[in-house]
């Protein structure tokens, strides 16, 4: 998007400049006019400049954030020195010059000086021999500025304060421009270099027309609309696109560096070129000019040379020091090094993991003693050997993706990766830096098949190897939230306990695995077989055909598991239920489907004919009625709501009643006399058969002693 926002912001630049030049000469604006369109370009500018400097301040850092933050302030100054003019052209004053729009541009300079001195942490890097460079500069520049002007200064119709300030105001511009671009010279600013440099060109632009500006005023020939108020709204215009810039590049990069990179020995070469540099601005215009004007301005350039003399004084001196200290910092510091990268390997070496650490062009630099017997690639690098060379696969291998995203990020990564065609895992944690990549290894292949083999026992049955519970209930609701079509089929074994009460249990386990094998045979591999526990079985069957096809499927079952089993040289046969629920029955539910799946084989089994019944909303109703009769079961016998009647037993051959039969009765208080047929069933399901066998026996004779 920055690639397109940029071309962009420099075509608006250009239009406003070309705007701003040709519309008044194309209109032909009076004065009046060329007083406003003016005062809307430098008020306008400087203002959108300010505003732009202080977000990007806002949203920077350390030094930037400092950097910026004195540029906003230096173009909020731009703004209110004009605004002053503003002022005078309203209430009808001409100021005398100078005046205080003069001295908030003085101000203005100094605080864009302060801000290249802070951009990059530069203040940091070079400290004092760039502080005494611009001084020596100003200096210098102020120095050639009298030679170059003067005959302007001579001829100049303000008095002779005026003309000091008009001259020294671009000298000090200049100084900043100078500064900058040794600054940029010295220093690769990366990242940041086109700000730098449109920085730089707004200051030029500005010291160019200031400079303009100081021989108008010194001829007394200045009028409004010129070169000077191009050059001023254009170097306005420069700083906003140099904040812009630097907006677009924070959105495009993760991280922009807070330092600049040295070029080349920027010291030695600041020590040797700037002396000679300002002593040729100096003496190159005085060769020129021949003169250095009357005593005001001698005596000027006498304390500007004091002043230069000084600071060349302190900055040799400087120098000297500095040279010193950095050579016992360097010495100390060596030492230290030294100390530290032993301390580093001995623990690198006690580690218990493996360890390789990388340049940042992924050539080694280190390996411990247990990488070098981790691998036989690695027991023959030498150091400064690729990284690539010794990975099985070189950058194709799985690792490299995870290795270069840290590399990239400069966020650590830890991952597992498999190494080899052993099957062999390792937990790898990579740790970038600034210098490289830092890898830490160890093999973990006995623990991951532990911790695998403990996943698979959490969710699978260990007699059958099929989906326990539990899985079978996270499958099931993962198709219902997909919105597949579903199907859950509940299988339950007619007379196994038989089995296991005549062969024992170990047979009963064997029949229950044969089972499991058959259910495999007739299923295909992306459905779901379960053992839910005992006897119990389930399917779950997705995106089915149709209920044609899973009642066939359901046939086959039954007639697979029903077919004889030979188990320790005994032939078995037991019988199986099935009952089946669709998801879009239920509203896609699955606490529901598997409900009425349930209801559907509790239905299949009280047919007792071996086969399967698709779940039917009576059937659910016929459940919860058979659920209330067993709950007035449990309370009817102590409520008293049995009876007991009596049919006569009619012997034939004597012609006489030898004896009755007692016929148990219930009256329930609100459904009446409920049939036997009805409540012995649940009666023996229940258990409660037995109390009521002995409940009748007792009432029964009791009846008989009476008779």
């Amino acid at each position: 998007m920055s690639n397109v926002r940029r071309p962009i912001a420099l075509c608006l630049f250009v239009l406003v400049l070309v705007v701003f030049w040709f519309v008044p000469r194309v209109f032909a604006f009076e004065t009046a006019q060329l007083q406003m369109w003016a005062t809307m370009g430098q008020i306008g500018g400087p203002l959108l400049a300010a505003m732009l400097c202080f977000r990007v301040a806002r949203e920077s850092s350390g030094a930037d954030r400092t950097a910026w933050l004195r540029f906003a302030i230096g173009s909020s100054l731009y703004v209110l020195g004009n605004l002053f003019y503003v002022y005078y052209a309203v209430v009808g004053t001409v100021p005398p010059f100078p005046a205080l729009p003069e001295a908030t541009y003085f101000v203005m300079a100094a605080f864009f000086a302060a801000g290249m001195y802070y951009y990059g942490s530069i203040r940091g890097r070079v400290s004092h021999v760039q502080f005494y460079n611009f001084v020596l500069f100003y200096c210098s520049i102020t120095l050639a500025t009298i030679f170059l002007l003067h005959g302007h200064i001579v001829e100049s119709v303000m008095d002779p304060f005026a003309t000091a300030v008009a001259f020294l105001y671009p000298a000090l511009w200049f100084s900043v421009a100078a500064f900058g671009l040794i600054t940029m010279f010295l220093y690769d600013s990366g990242e940041k270099a086109r700000s730098f440099a449109l920085l730089i060109l707004a200051v030029s632009a500005e010291a160019s027309a200031d400079l303009i500006y100081a021989l108008d005023l010194m001829r007394g020939s200045y009028q409004i609309g010129g070169i000077t108020q191009f050059l001023w709204v254009a170097s306005a215009g420069l700083i906003a696109l140099a904040a812009f810039e630097r907006l677009q590049r924070a959105e495009n990069t993760e991280a922009v560096a807070d330092t600049l990179f040295r070029r080349i020995d920027g010291r030695a070469f600041v020590q040797a070129v700037t002396p000679a540099a300002a002593l040729a601005l100096v003496l190159l215009p005085g060769v020129y000019s021949g003169v250095l004007g009357n005593n005001v301005y001698l005596g000027l350039a006498a304390a500007l040379a004091v002043v230069f003399a000084t600071a060349a004084g302190l900055r040799e001196h400087w120098i000297i020091n500095d040279q010193r200290r950095l050579r016992r910092e360097r010495e100390k510091a060596s030492a230290s090094l030294a100390r530290s990268q032993q301390r580093l390997t001995s623990v690198l070496e006690s580690t218990g993991d493996s360890v390789v650490v990388l340049d940042r062009d992924w050539r080694i630099e280190f390996l411990n003693q247990r990488a070098l017997a981790a691998g036989s690639n690695l027991s023959k690098v030498a150091i400064g050997a690729p990284f690539w060379d010794i990975l099985p696969g070189g950058k194709k291998h799985p690792s490299a993706v995870h290795l270069g995203r840290a590399v990239d990020s400069q966020v650590p990564v830890e991952f597992e990766v498999e190494v080899g065609s052993r099957g062999a895992w390792f937990a790898v944690g990579a740790y970038p830096s600034s210098d490289g990549l830092s890898i830490f290894f160890r093999d973990i292949s006995e623990s991951r098949r532990v911790r695998e083999e403990i996943a698979y026992l959490a969710h699978h049955d260990p007699l059958t190897g099929l989906v326990n519970r539990s899985l079978f209930r996270e499958r099931l609701t993962a198709a219902a939230a997909s919105g597949a079509q579903a199907a859950v089929l509940l299988l339950d074994l007619d007379h196994f306990k038989e089995i296991n009460d005549t062969f024992g249990h170990p047979a009963g386990d064997s029949l229950l695995v044969a089972i499991a094998g058959r259910l495999r045979q007739c299923l295909r591999l992306d459905d779901t077989i379960a053992r839910l526990g005992g006897d119990e079985f389930a399917v779950l069957l997705v995106n089915h055909a149709s209920h044609v096809e899973v009642a066939r499927l359901a046939r086959r079952i039954v007639a697979a598991v029903s077919a004889p089993h030979t188990v320790s040289g005994q032939s078995m046969r037991v019988g199986a239920s099935l009952g089946i629920a669709f998801s879009e029955e239920d509203n896609a539910d699955p606490d529901r489907i598997f409900k009425n799946a349930d209801i559907a084989l509790y239905a299949a089994k009280a047919e007792a004919t071996g086969e399967f019944r698709f779940f039917e909303p009576a059937m659910e109703t016929a459940v919860q009625e058979r659920q209330a009769l067993r709950a007035d079961l449990r309370a009817a016998l102590d409520n008293d709501e049995f009876e007991v009647v009596y049919q006569p037993l009619f012997d034939f051959r004597l012609n006489r009643v030898c004896g009755f039969e007692a016929l148990l009765r219930w009256r329930h208080p609100t459904r009446g006399m409920i049939s036997p047929e009805i409540f012995i069933p649940i009666a023996e399901d229940t258990g409660l058969i037995i109390a009521l066998g002995d409940w009748v026996f007792e009432t029964a004779c009791t009846a008989a002693a009476t008779w």
